[in-house]
């Protein structure tokens, strides 16, 4: 008998939205997946109050978001 193909897991993309500190003026977010940054980019706080970005995976993963270099906290997604 020969073995199924092995189904590969369906990489789904997700918006995540990350509240931005209101420092009244910019900071630099970074988010890591697995320890892969998704996501680096400087926000101007008196224009935006949250970021917004697109990140494609399968699977659970862990995102760890930092704020100019400090660990604010770590959240699983779900990219099923």
């Amino acid at each position: 008998t020969t073995e199924p193909p092995v189904q590969q897991p369906k990489e789904v993309t997700r918006t995540i939205e990350y509240p931005l500190p209101e420092t009244g003026g910019t900071v630099n977010l970074q988010v890591l997946m697995d320890g892969t940054p998704v996501h680096n980019k400087n926000w101007d706080t008196t224009q935006n109050n949250k970021a917004t970005f697109n990140v494609t995976a399968s699977g659970t993963h862990a995102l760890a978001f930092y704020v100019d270099g400090t660990l604010i906290e770590t959240i699983s997604y779900d990219f099923s």
